[in-house]
């Protein structure tokens, strides 16, 4: 028996999509197994939203329903908007969603998906989904990024780095390259508003492909960029180049 960490009632296995996962028919909210909340339709959302519009559930402990692990809260995550609340299970990486939250988020992913077409930039699900949310540490920077005037790639980097786009458009910083082998990535970004250096993760597991798709807020200026990828323990970084 699967029991729904929203209202504690009893979830049945149901495929939509082509995806296998728990569905609550009494509350709504379904629980995806790892990697499967983004293959799942936007009309499958709409079609299971439309049933539970107007649904409370209990804020007690949310349990996952496979191994009752407590459920996390994902917070501050790029793939996630703020006003959605999607819950994952450290133990086998499954998410828990309201109805009403599953629709946000599918209407928000579908947009940054017409957003890329419109752009001509490969869409990769898994760079701005759950499995593969970007992290950002920042850190407090006074003497600024050295070799500001540098504009040259290292030959090791550049054999490793390819197809580098850096753009800023209606408030959005878009950044997508490849690498010629997998590896894993991350980009740091001088705020010269802030004088401080934001730290993203791209890929924490190996990729030929990265991309970080960001909401840039009215207080960031984003000047300089520094691309660093790392395979085997072998860690190599572009040159400091300035954001046309």
């Amino acid at each position: 028996m699967y029991i729904c960490s929203e209202c504690k009632k009893e979830m049945e296995e149901i495929v939509y999509d082509g995806q296998k996962f728990l569905h609550c028919y009494s509350c709504g909210a379904d629980f995806f197994p790892e990697k499967t909340i983004n293959h799942v339709s936007l009309k499958t959302a709409q079609e299971l939203a439309l049933a539970h519009e107007n649904v409370s559930h209990d804020d007690s402990l949310r349990l996952c329903p496979h191994d009752q692990t407590a459920l996390i809260l994902i917070e501050n995550a790029e793939s996630v908007p703020p006003e959605v609340q999607l819950f994952r299970c450290s133990m086998c990486k499954g998410v828990s969603i309201s109805a009403q939250n599953f629709l946000i988020y599918k209407q928000s992913l579908t947009k940054k998906i017409e957003y890329f077409k419109a752009w001509n930039i490969p869409f990769l699900p898994q760079a701005v989904a759950l499995f593969g949310i970007v992290l950002m540490v920042s850190i407090s920077f006074t003497t600024g990024f050295p070799n500001f005037n540098s504009t040259s790639i290292p030959s090791q980097a550049q054999d490793q780095i390819t197809n580098v786009s850096i753009r800023q458009q209606n408030e959005q910083l878009v950044v997508y390259f490849n690498t010629s082998n997998p590896m894993k990535s991350s980009l740091a970004l001088f705020d010269a508003n802030k004088n401080q250096i934001a730290s993203y993760i791209l890929r924490s597991e190996p990729s030929t492909s990265h991309i970080l798709l960001k909401k840039i807020e009215k207080n960031q200026e984003y000047v300089y960029f520094q691309i660093i990828v790392s395979d085997k323990g072998k860690t190599i970084s572009t040159e400091i180049k300035k954001i046309e």
